[in-house]
């Protein structure tokens, strides 16, 4: 047993002697914390009228059931069996004698018939007798009914999203209307697993109990809230006051939600990325949970952990980590993560995929090999000023001319020109002949 919980232990009691207490204990017992003794007794009483036997078919049709008797006592026993009943028609036993003999604590099957005529609910009683005192009786009761055997409605939409529908249900065969008759209905699950979901999600309202004529209908307003997947069959059974009952089978399909969220992991290749994030019960209750990835997901997807406890709604959330570990280069990889309790489920898409690959770029470190804006233009406005070496070699010969001697040269003679040879061969040959012509004038002048 879980802390703190407790449990119902069913006690079943046959007593074996008359005005006789019997006893016994019950026994717990657990290595670790020991050991609950309980004493019970029991005292064996008159026999009464037991738990009716109900039995059904349909109209016009015919079957048959086993009632099962038990010698209560330890020694051997001679009894009697008889039926009381209003239509021998109905209800028969299947004898062809009506006293029998049992041995100690031994069994006696009594086998009748039920075959009804009408709509209505039909009674018997079988009676077994010991004595005058030790008398058992079995109240039998016999509803005659209308059983469909396709599947009348099927109701289907997705989890957490609510369907509404109205029913008008018209009972077939029925055509003796009584004023006092009423109706009512009952909601029969097939599979007892489901049969909490069906309690919690599948709500009927009656519109109205009674009819005015046996070809109206019976509405009823149905609501299907179901918050998480599933599928089961049901009966939706109408009981007539008066006797006599229809059933129908309804199909309940609860789909796959809507997806709660998408998340999305990025993780190198053969590394391991995680996001994390917290989620409460939708009740203020703990709730038992398990978390798995479905099938059809990559496997490359992990979740943690994936069984415990939800915390309940207004207090700090379970917190669950969903990893991703790529093994291979390729599209984005995608998964389908349920988180599931008794009563819901939550339902996430997860979608993992490399990091996006950049080209590195130099940080520093490199040389500054372009000039700037400003010296290329200092540059360029510097070349468009060509200087004129020819204008500037003349100023400089005037300039020397126009001197004396100075200490240590011949009189009359002058220093050359600085001139550029940018010109060639011929202006340096044309230097030279004015530097002689001038040499002839001044020797001519000195004779």
């Amino acid at each position: 047993m879980p802390a703190y919980e407790s449990l119902k232990v069913k006690i079943q009691y046959s007593p074996t002697n008359l005005d006789v207490v019997e006893s016994g204990t019950i026994v717990f017992e657990n290595p670790t914390v020991g050991k609950w003794e309980y004493n019970v007794e029991g005292k064996g009483m008159l026999p009464t009228v037991m738990e009716p036997q109900p039995i059904s078919t349909a109209v016009g049709g015919n079957t048959s059931s086993m009632l099962t008797f038990k010698n209560p006592f330890k020694e051997p026993a001679t009894v009697h069996v008889h039926m009381e009943t209003d239509d021998t028609k109905i209800f028969s036993l299947l004898l062809k004698r009506n006293k029998f003999s049992i041995g100690p604590l031994g069994i006696l099957q009594i086998p009748y018939s039920f075959s009804p005529q009408t709509m209505t609910e039909s009674k018997a009683t079988i009676v077994v007798s010991m004595s005058k005192q030790l008398v058992w009786k079995y109240p039998l009761r016999g509803i005659a009914e209308s059983a469909s055997a396709a599947i009348d409605y099927h109701f289907k939409t997705r989890a957490r999203r609510p369907h509404e529908e109205e029913l008008r249900i018209v009972l077939p065969g029925f055509h003796d209307l009584s004023p006092a008759d009423t109706f009512s209905y009952e909601l029969n699950v097939q599979n007892p697993q489901h049969k909490g979901l069906i309690e919690r999600s599948v709500f009927f309202e009656q519109q109205g109990d009674r009819l005015l004529s046996s070809d109206d209908p019976l509405v009823f307003q149905m609501r299907f809230e179901p918050l998480r997947p599933f599928k089961t069959n049901t009966e939706f059974v109408i009981y007539k006051s008066t006797g006599g009952r229809w059933k129908f089978n309804v199909v309940f399909e609860a789909l796959e939600p809507e997806v709660d969220d998408v998340i999305v992991i990025q993780s190198p290749l053969h590394k391991t990325s995680s996001v994390s994030f917290k989620l409460n019960n939708h009740l203020k209750s703990y709730a038992e949970f398990t978390a798995y990835f479905t099938a059809d997901s990559a496997p490359e997807f992990l979740v943690q952990p994936k069984n415990g406890r939800l915390a309940p709604y207004g207090k700090e959330g379970t917190n669950f980590i969903v990893s991703f570990t790529p093994t291979e280069y390729g599209k984005a990889k995608i998964g389908r993560m349920v988180i599931q309790t008794e009563e819901m489920q939550w339902t996430y898409e997860i979608r993992g995929s490399h990091p996006q690959y950049k080209i590195p770029e130099v940080g520093g470190g490199r040389i500054a090999n372009k000039l700037s804006k400003d010296v290329v233009r200092q540059m360029k406005a510097k070349q468009s000023t060509k200087k004129n070496f020819l204008k500037e070699n003349l100023r400089t010969s005037q300039y020397h001319s126009n001197k004396s001697p100075k200490k240590g040269e011949p009189a009359g003679y002058q220093s050359q020109a600085n001139i550029s040879y940018r010109g060639g061969a011929s202006t340096a040959a044309g230097a030279r002949t004015r530097d002689l012509s001038h040499e002839r004038s001044t020797q001519g002048r000195g004779v």
